[in-house]
Formats: structure tokens, C-alpha cells, sequence
């Protein structure tokens, strides 16, 4: 995020001297420094509750993912393995990322020790967990083309799933390797001082617009990559949907089930682009502003509290993607939907039992008995609360033939 007159200002050649002559900083930077603090009280408390808030959304939704799929041996399935992956990546952000991000944001110097450690793993770790999350998604809708364009190709099988979840996070690690690399630390003793010493964790790169460089290689593979991938296999599972969806409606005459799949439909399709505009969203802004940042910094030196606020919220809009994919990929499925309402009937029996409660917990029992949870689970619909895939195709064909003799 910093170039190079920014490096200059926040980690200067002799950062004793610096700090040593007091002359020229009023009480403000002394007050920062000694608290360790690069921006005003109010931005401070703001940015830490707004980080918090994230994070609990995000920690409590990936939580719950993870939690339905240990409980319900049944939700073990291959198809769901990108999934639980994602819940696992996001609930890294929420874990890792969105706090460290936050602590380099509104500290001046280094607060996490003086080992070069630290400082590698705090950045190698953030860009794994963002590679890990995005790449994730790409993943479930290449999953989701496969199972409606080509039904009848069982391709996910044990190997298959490995094989994609070893590709996810072998390319996350290879596209994190450079922060892992040129993360380095430098160490100041300040004796006479309030604090003893300083630290500061920055980019140290060996070639010249390294940093430029890399921002622009991840633009391309984890966002402009993705989201062309994922708008471009859901306009073709959309395309492929809507020649089922006609030739259903030439077949079945019923009016009323025509109309309710007309309805499905069309809330399939609005889900689809709702998915790849939330991760559009989410992301551009946080990768706009590290390439102009890294090319050409707009900001003057006495704007910096204003380059900080900026950046945080272009990171926050990031990171809300973990917040909305619980919903997007749990929420909206019905196998998940339902753990998720049977997660919720465990802990209201917990805290107050009561007769509702007990009837509601026999009702989840008998659903799941009668309707079985099923593989292909990966579409989720937020009409009639099924999902619309192959074998659903297949029944709605069977059942209007019946009706029809």
C-alpha cells in the first residue's frame, strides 16, 4: 500500500534521531507516538468498532457452517467440500486478517514483538486467507456448471475433491509467497525514551515498482480472473436453465406449476447475479486502491489520516464478503438452511424449553426422515425452499407426463 516517499515517512533512515529531536513535533505526535496510535481518537474508536462488528458477523455466520456440517454426518458430502472449505477461509479473515489488518492500520510502529516472524507471518497469512476465499467461490461455481450443464458426468468423486482443494490452496500459498518473502522488520533502541524501542513491519522489495507489480498481478488472478469466471459460468448455467425451463413448460400444462416455475426461475436467475455483483462489489475497491497507491500516491503527507480512513473502508467492503457468504452459500441452500433452523431449535432448548420448541425439533425429525438430504445440493432457492437441479428436472418431467395421460 505505501510507496515510496510514504516509506520515508514512517520509517525514516534514522529513526533515532528522529524520535530523539523533539523540536520540531507538537504534543499531538508526541501523544501518538507514546500511545502508539497514527490517527485521531475518533477515527480510532470508529474503525475499531465497525472492525469488530465484521468480525463477530463473520465469526458467527462461517461458525455456524462449520458447526451444521460436524453435527449432521449426512451433510458430509463431497459437493459440499468447497463450501466448508470457503466457511474455513472466511472465518481465517475474520480471525487473522481483518485483526491484523486493523492493528497495522491505526498503530504508527510495529506492536507485535521484534521478531521478523511475526512481521512474515502476519502479512503471509492475510494474503493465503483472501487468495484462499476468493479462489474458493470460483471453485463452487465451476462445481455448480458441471452439475447442471453436464448432469449425468459424476466426476466428484474422493480424488476430485482433493485434487480441487490442494489446487486452492497450493496457488494461495504460490500468490502469497512474495509477501512471505519481502516482509521485513527493523528494529530501533531508543534509550532516554518514554518506550525503549521501536519496530517496523514493511514491503521490502528488491526490484524497483515491485510492489506495483505485484498489486497488478493480484488484481488479475484474485479478482478480475474470478469474477470473469464466475459471471461467465452462471450466464451459462442461467442459459442452460432457461432451455429446461422451456421445454418444461411446452410438457406441462398444469397453469399453477407453470407459473411457480416461472417464479423459480426467474429468482434463480436474480440469485445467481446477486452473487457475482456482492463479490464485485466487495472487492474492487480494496484492489483499485492498492494499484493506485502502489503507482502514483494521490495523497500529500499531512493527508494521511485521510489515505488511512480510505483504505480502511475499501478493506472492510472486502472483508464483508465474509459476512455474506454464509448467506449466500448456507443460507440460501436448503440442506444448510435446515441444520441451520435445527442449530437455532438446540440452543432456544437450551436456554428455555417449551412445548414449541419440542414440536418444532419432531417436525425438522420427520422432514429429515421422509426427504432425505441429497447430493447435488450446491443451487440454492429462496422461492419454495428447493433446489433446482437435475433430479428436480427430471421429477417436474415425469410428473406433468403423468398428468398429461
Amino acid at each position: 500500500m505505501a510507496n515510496d516517499s510514504e516509506e520515508e515517512e514512517w520509517r525514516p533512515l534514522n529513526v533515532t534521531e528522529w524520535l530523539m529531536d523533539a523540536s520540531d513535533y507538537d504534543d499531538t505526535f508526541w501523544l501518538r507516538t507514546v500511545q502508539n496510535r497514527r490517527i485521531s481518537f475518533g477515527a480510532f474508536y470508529t474503525l475499531i468498532c465497525l472492525y469488530s462488528m465484521l468480525i463477530m458477523l463473520g465469526i458467527l455466520g462461517n461458525s455456524i457452517v462449520i458447526w451444521a456440517v460436524i453435527r449432521q454426518p449426512a451433510m458430509r458430502t463431497l459437493r459440499n467440500v468447497f463450501i466448508i472449505n470457503l466457511a474455513i477461509s472466511d472465518l481465517l479473515l475474520c480471525l487473522l486478517t481483518m485483526p491484523l489488518t486493523l492493528i497495522e492500520i491505526v498503530t504508527k510502529y510495529w506492536p507485535m514483538g521484534d521478531s521478523v516472524v511475526s512481521c512474515k507471518l502476519a502479512g503471509g497469512l492475510q494474503a493465503v486467507s483472501i487468495f484462499v476465499s476468493t479462489i474458493s467461490i470460483t471453485m463452487i461455481s465451476l462445481d455448480r456448471y458441471q452439475l447442471i450443464v453436464y448432469p449425468t458426468r459424476d466426476y466428484m468423486k474422493h480424488i476430485g475433491a482433493a485434487a480441487g482443494l490442494f489446487i486452492i490452496w497450493t496457488l494461495s500459498f504460490i500468490l502469497a509467497c512474495p509477501i512471505f518473502l519481502f516482509r521485513s522488520l527493523d528494529h530501533h533502541a531508543l534509550p532516554g525514551l518514554p518506550f525503549k524501542s521501536v519496530d517496523y513491519c514493511y514491503e521490502d522489495w528488491p526490484v524497483a515498482h515491485g510492489r506495483a507489480l505485484y498489486s497488478l498481478v493480484t488484481i488479475l488472478l484474485q479478482y478480475a480472473v474470478p469474477i470473469l469466471v464466475v459471471s461467465i459460468v452462471h450466464a451459462k448455467i442461467c442459459r442452460r436453465l432457461r432451455l429446461r425451463h422451456a421445454l418444461m413448460l411446452n410438457v406441462c400444462k398444469d397453469g399453477r406449476k407453470r407459473a411457480n416455475e416461472k417464479r423459480r426461475m426467474h429468482r434463480l436467475n436474480t440469485l445467481l447475479l446477486i452473487i457475482a455483483f456482492i463479490f464485485a462489489v466487495c472487492w474492487m475497491p480494496l484492489n483499485v486502491f492498492n494499484l493506485v497507491m502502489d503507482t502514483y500516491n494521490p495523497f500529500r503527507p499531512e493527508d494521511t489520516e485521510t489515505m488511512i480512513i480510505i483504505y480502511a473502508v475499501c478493506h472492510m467492503l472486502g472483508m464483508s464478503s465474509a459476512c455474506a457468504n454464509p448467506f449466500l452459500y448456507g443460507w440460501l441452500n436448503e440442506n444448510f438452511r435446515a441444520e441451520f433452523r435445527a442449530i437455532a431449535s438446540t440452543i432456544c432448548c437450551h436456554l428455555q424449553p417449551s412445548a414449541s420448541v419440542i414440536q418444532f425439533q419432531i417436525e425438522e425429525s420427520q422432514r429429515r426422515t421422509t426427504s432425505p438430504l441429497k447430493e447435488s445440493n450446491n443451487i440454492p432457492m429462496t422461492t419454495t425452499g428447493n433446489n433446482l437441479t437435475a433430479n428436480d428436472v427430471s421429477h417436474c418431467f415425469q410428473t406433468c407426463s403423468t398428468s398429461n395421460v
